[in-house]
């Protein structure tokens, strides 16, 4: 959810950006500029938390983040496509659980190979406000899988 800026520098604030091709999450206040580039942290002095370790399949590595969400617990929802799973991140960006394998049964995920582009790579991640959360992958062509929190 973006929002515009009117602050120094103008452009649009966002609560959090996954950068899939730096294989980065940005937990917190970003701001995307009139030029497209990404400022943080804002010269308010809030914080932006970068969550993830680098690239890699380890806990809180990440191999093509697309999709966060936060929940009414605190936690961040981080959608790993390249390791078909799905990361979690306290809002400091310190590494909880994780959850997901490859596949098309119940549990796991497929978001696509990647083989030509990253393009290639599609799903999302949302949390309700009860703290359930949804997962949308190609898996049967296009599917929602629910999570109880």
């Amino acid at each position: 959810r973006g929002r515009r800026n009117a602050g120094v520098g103008g452009g649009w604030q966002v609560d959090g950006l996954c950068l899939p091709q730096g294989n980065q999450v940005l937990l917190g206040p970003v701001r995307i500029n009139f030029l497209g580039r990404i400022v943080y942290p804002e010269q308010d002095g809030t914080t932006t938390v970068e969550s993830s370790r680098g690239l890699g399949s380890g806990p809180g590595q990440m191999s093509l983040p697309l999709s966060m969400a936060g929940g009414a617990d605190g936690r961040v929802y981080v959608l790993d496509a390249g390791n078909s799973r799905i990361e979690v991140f306290d809002v400091a960006g310190n590494y909880i659980t994780q959850w997901g394998v490859p596949g098309t049964g119940a549990g796991e995920f497929d978001f696509g190979s990647g083989w030509l582009e990253v393009e290639d790579f599609i799903g999302s991640v949302a949390v309700d406000g009860e703290g359930n959360i949804y997962v949308a992958d190609r898996a049967g062509l296009g599917r929602i899988q629910v999570f109880s929190p």
